[in-house]
């Protein structure tokens, strides 16, 4: 098999785990309920803390799930980014922190940061079925891609977690392609370059439902698939191992500014924040190559 070693990296990282999806190429690993009710509680505070702050007097009140019960005024967010991303301002890290600190907690649950040598902040993200308009970008995350192909390096991880909303009408669709060459392990102008790979690829039986961490190697192609109305919320983000290995082709990265060791990573949120030095307004586009779009800076708390 031309993946076996891929095969058996993902494989190491869920050995003894409960999997609500296994594949070859993307693990699904049960968090259990208390776990992932934490994690919701945490995202959906983030969520009203975002609302609360942006819309003043006129905020709703705090319920349960304030992303399908609020649809049009978090629509209205103006920390939203194209992509979704949800970017923590100064007027909200402190929320973002404790979503971040659950996050890292569930890794270390499952022994994962010893795998890695560098670690990326989260993004809790939004996505919406009914906006369309987007789409059309060249880098759309709705068009199949991977994350090499925006400057991530061969030998990364993916982690997602879905949480809020329709994840079956703002789904995301999984493929194996057949083969890897190393000149595709790499930044591309815009993710059509990438579409031979598509030929003969395995689409994989998987979905993106709540309750799961799914991690997925990145040469898994991957692309959110919109059939209706809605938003979806999760979280994302990147890890790079510390090991690469045979297919690795490519281990250069050009977004290594807010990388974390994992031993700093695993302090978020306990020992170390992120600063969000920009107040919540508009959303301002930005060359964010090297950077995380909220500008974030890191700060360790004194003992």
């Amino acid at each position: 098999m031309p993946y076996d070693d891929r095969y058996a990296r993902m494989n190491e990282l869920v050995k003894d785990r409960h999997l609500l999806a296994n594949l070859p190429l993307l693990k699904g690993v049960d968090l259990g309920v208390a776990t992932f009710d934490r994690l919701k509680a945490s995202t959906n505070y983030f969520l009203w803390d975002c609302l609360s702050t942006w819309y003043g007097d006129k905020s709703p009140p705090f319920c349960d799930n304030m992303l399908t019960e609020y649809e049009d005024l978090v629509r209205g967010l103006p920390n939203k980014t194209p992509n979704g991303i949800l970017l923590p301002k100064r007027d909200v890290y402190a929320s973002y922190n404790v979503v971040h600190k659950i996050v890292s907690e569930i890794l270390a649950e499952h022994g994962l940061p010893r795998f890695f040598k560098q670690m990326m902040p989260i993004n809790v993200r939004i996505v919406d079925g009914s906006d369309r308009d987007i789409d059309m970008r060249p880098t759309s995350p709705t068009r199949p891609h991977v994350e090499m192909w925006v400057g991530f390096p061969s030998n990364a991880l993916v982690c997602l977690f879905p949480i809020f909303g329709n994840t079956r009408n703002v789904d995301v669709k999984f493929y194996e392609p057949r083969e890897f060459p190393p000149d595709y392990q790499r930044a591309l102008e815009t993710y059509e370059h990438g579409l031979p790979l598509l030929e003969g690829a395995t689409q994989y039986d998987a979905h993106f439902d709540p309750g799961a961490m799914y991690l997925m190697d990145s040469f898994l192609i991957h692309h959110t698939h919109k059939t209706g109305p809605g938003l979806r919320l999760s979280v994302d983000f990147m890890c790079v191992y510390e090991n690469p290995i045979a297919s690795d082709a490519n281990t250069t990265m050009t977004r290594t500014v807010d990388m974390l060791s994992p031993d700093e990573w695993v302090e978020i949120g306990r020992k170390r924040l992120w600063y969000a030095p920009m107040k919540l307004q508009g959303y301002v586009p930005q060359n964010t190559l090297y950077k995380h779009p909220a500008a974030l800076e890191l700060i360790k708390m004194e003992r």
